[in-house]
């Protein structure tokens, strides 16, 4: 619907809100914050004024690419002419506080729903004095009213649902189940899918391989078409991308001397044209934290979010308060898988074993027991050690808490080489 062009017998003028669609762009224009507050409430289509929207939409465009906002940089995404870089530069001078921007924001949509609706009874006028017979008639809006409800909803997630409504869904669903599997796919055979909503939790000790199984739960996730954003917090994007690399076969320490031996020049190149195809991005932000992982699940919505790791996310507050600290940002966390129903893989660092211990336990999971009570599951990687306590290259998978399945371990080998993990066959 092109609800900027409403005209209506029954409204002398469309409803709009020019003034607030100004005070939101000017607001845009020189505050960040103001930015994400209006991108949960507009999406650009519903501005009144074409111009009001082309630049929003610049402003969102420049925001998303990580680029700084500003009347300059919206000018020059947008290749503006002198009279809309005048324009542009005095939406930034109009605002007097920044603050405000997310009630201006909800009066613009505010408004656009108001045309909306105009716009629905105008062609219901139309189709009614255009012949169509009434049955006809009634079909036609029968369906408009769903777009109309559909459109005006759309990421507005609902608080409460009756049980006839779940119903209507599950019956739907299983009646016309999806062409692929419900969750995001697992790197190995005996893993079941990762389910929308679900904080997972993958934790080891140093050098044990959680950033290796996390390229590869990226990488399963990357080959079934589904979206991942990677949130490296201690490696950088171009570590990280060389271990995608690497999985396919390749060295490690070819890749990081950009030295690849002939053997390995096709799946190299097999490595790089597949991941070109990967919905994937890697986000090696040191200061990335919960705000920031619910700013880009909303903006990029991702199939799977993988953090890594917990332990090196900078909480504030004083050191002494530092565990109740974290333990409130892993409960944060666990909100945006369930606010915006994705499932999250969030790696975690294990405390030192004790003496004569071995094997990796829920009681070693690194300063916050909250860890094994928020998450859906939590999983140890544990590799063998030798007599000088250096890991080998037997490994286990070993799933220590399951709160919608069963607990177990599986047995894993280690590829130095390659810096990947592969199963190891039964018997």
């Amino acid at each position: 619907m092109r609800a900027e062009t409403v005209t209506t017998p029954f409204l002398p003028e469309p409803p709009q809100a020019l003034d607030a669609e100004e005070h939101v762009l000017g607001a845009c224009l020189i505050s960040d914050r103001a930015i994400e507050a209006c991108a949960e409430i507009l999406k650009g289509l519903e501005f009144y004024r074409d111009s009001h929207r082309n630049i929003y939409l610049a402003i969102l465009a420049c925001w998303r690419d990580s680029q700084p906002v500003d009347p300059i940089t919206v000018a020059d995404h947008m290749h503006a002419d002198k009279d809309l870089k005048q324009r542009i530069h005095e939406l930034a001078q109009i605002v007097p506080a920044t603050s405000n921007a997310a009630h201006h924001a909800k009066i613009v949509r505010a408004q656009w729903e108001k045309r909306l609706l105009a716009d629905f009874f105008h062609r219901g006028y139309t189709a009614a004095m255009n012949g169509h017979t009434p049955l006809q008639l009634v079909d036609r809006i029968e369906q408009r009213v769903i777009d109309l409800r559909s459109l005006i909803e759309r990421g507005q997630r609902a608080v409460t649902v009756t049980t006839a409504q779940l119903a209507d869904t599950l019956e739907a669903e299983i009646a016309d189940p999806p062409e692929r599997t419900r969750g995001v796919p697992c790197p190995f055979r005996f893993q079941r899918p990762l389910q929308p909503g679900r904080l997972y939790v993958l934790a080891g000790q140093t050098a044990h391989g959680k950033t290796v199984l996390g390229v590869q739960y990226a990488r399963a996730a990357c080959e079934d078409g589904r979206r991942v954003g990677f949130f490296s917090i201690e490696m950088t994007r171009e570590q990280l991308y060389d271990r995608m690399i690497a999985t396919f076969g390749v060295p490690l320490t070819q890749i990081e001397a950009r030295l690849i031996a002939p053997a390995y020049r096709d799946l190299f190149a097999e490595g790089i044209r597949r991941t070109r195809a990967w919905k994937a991005e890697i986000n090696d932000d040191s200061a990335a934290d919960s705000a920031k992982f619910r700013r880009w699940q909303k903006l990029r919505r991702y199939d799977l979010l993988i953090i890594d790791h917990l332990h090196e996310i900078q909480v504030p507050g004083r050191a002494t308060d530092h565990r109740i600290n974290l333990e409130a940002e892993l409960n944060r966390i666990k909100a945006v898988a369930k606010d915006l129903e994705v499932p999250i893989l969030l790696l975690a660092q294990l405390s030192r074993p004790a003496a004569g211990q071995a094997k990796p336990t829920l009681a070693m999971l690194r300063e916050t027991g909250r860890i094994e009570q928020v998450a859906a599951q939590v999983a140890f990687v544990y590799r063998e050690t030798d007599e000088h306590g250096l890991p080998t290259l037997d490994a286990e998978l070993i799933v220590a808490k399951d709160r919608f399945g069963p607990t177990g371990k599986a047995k894993l080998r280690f590829d130095g080489e390659c810096v990947r993990f592969l199963e190891v066959a039964d018997g």
